[in-house]
């Protein structure tokens, strides 16, 4: 993995991903803090043929531009779509209680479009199998 100084603008969000929900309050402490300290903790990204995808940290990619922020430090990983789908599956979890709809649609997708079978989902994201 290695750090680049990206414009936030030019990281691609897929319509289909797990996104962190903040209670309004919580929001507003996160714009201030990106205010007045920038992001301080790097988005994780996957390169697939020069195109930059998040993983983890579409609230902070989205904060970013909409702040006018054109310098944002990432964390690039090389990998395909079906990466990022699985390490977001799997990395939303460990940021509390995730929309189940945007996992099911995550969820759905890699049984769809890359033919992963539950043990396999299980297998590369550490869910169990009852709650895939």
């Amino acid at each position: 993995m290695k750090l680049r100084t990206v414009n936030p603008k030019d990281v691609f969000i897929p319509e289909v991903r797990v996104t962190s929900v903040m209670e309004p309050e919580l929001l507003e402490m996160f714009r201030q803090s990106v205010a007045q300290m920038g992001v301080a903790q790097p988005p994780l990204v996957i390169e697939e043929d020069g195109r930059l995808i998040v993983v983890d940290g579409r609230n902070r990619v989205e904060e970013a531009v909409r702040q006018g922020i054109h310098r944002l430090t990432v964390a690039v990983k090389e990998g395909t779509l079906r990466d990022v789908l699985v390490q977001n599956l799997a990395l939303s979890r460990l940021h509390g209680r995730p929309r189940a709809s945007e996992m099911r649609l995550v969820i759905e997708a890699l049984a769809t479009e890359y033919q992963m079978d539950s043990d396999a989902i299980r297998a590369e994201t550490g869910l169990s199998r009852d709650y895939i």
